[in-house]
């Protein structure tokens, strides 16, 4: 099986082949909890409903202890073994970029029930990032007609409480043009930000950490770019960013983030 091309498995193919592999708790998460592996009749069950489908894409082997192809499971361990992540949420999807080594990321895309996994070279990640970062609704805006917005955490906190009914009625008075755009922009996106995360975890100490999350609002023009440096001070601001200069950005930190 070459894994470098990258596999598909569903979210109860990819729980199954978790728990043979030994990891169960991990397993238990990506199922959303459901507590199916927890007992011995409820793992059987489980197994049972996923070996066929594991067994037509060729990823089940009566021979090994695991039931699990080598490649396949050492895909696996490299995935819940690599301790620095990215994770991109856009709207239904979501994207984690793995790292592996100085020379490797794992990617794993997520989307429809379906997981794709595929080992990447680094040099891959800026384009890797442009793709899964970029693209939003078609804007007849640039963002050198945008002003940064200061909100308070009261009226921040109020946004994600729009409705359609709500935000037109908003739109409907004389707002100042900045505002306005943003909130068809925030409207269009389903009244919530996309974000980036920096994650960090240690499976053998069932340690996960957020080390830092970027909100973001993408259009095919520009993005709005959430800062909340000063949230501690009833400040965060809505920055209107160049496509070119949030993607430079964005790959900066993340490079710097694997690196050190």
């Amino acid at each position: 099986m070459e894994t470098t091309k990258g596999i598909s498995l569903t979210t109860n193919e990819l729980a199954s082949v978790l728990a043979l592999c030994g990891y169960e708790s991990m397993a238990n998460d990506v199922i959303n909890n459901l507590n199916v592996l927890e007992s011995e009749e409820g793992f059987t069950s489980f197994l049972q409903e996923t070996e066929a489908s594991l067994r037509m894409k060729g990823f089940w082997n009566d021979q090994r202890e695991t039931m699990i192809e080598e490649g396949l499971e050492s895909l696996i361990t490299l995935l819940v073994h690599s301790k620095k992540k990215i994770r991109i949420i856009r709207g239904q999807k979501v994207t984690f970029i793995h790292h592996l080594d100085q020379n490797n990321l794992l990617l794993q895309m997520i989307a429809d029930g379906q997981h794709r996994l595929e080992i990447i070279k680094n040099q891959e990640l800026k384009q890797v990032l442009e793709n899964f970062c970029g693209g939003g609704r078609i804007s007849a805006h640039e963002f050198h007609e945008l002003e940064a917005l200061k909100l308070d955490e009261t009226i921040y906190n109020q946004l994600h409480q729009l409705t359609d009914e709500s935000a037109d009625m908003l739109l409907s008075e004389n707002l100042p043009f900045s505002l306005r755009i943003f909130l068809e922009d925030f409207k269009a996106n389903g009244f919530e930000f996309d974000n980036a995360s920096l994650m960090e975890m240690k499976f053998e100490q069932d340690y996960l950490a957020m080390n830092q999350v970027f909100f973001f609002l993408n259009t095919d023009s520009y993005i709005w770019l959430l800062d909340y440096d000063k949230v501690e001070e009833n400040e965060l601001y809505v920055l209107p960013m160049s496509i070119q200069d949030f993607n430079s950005l964005i790959f900066s930190i993340v490079t710097d983030y694997f690196i050190n």
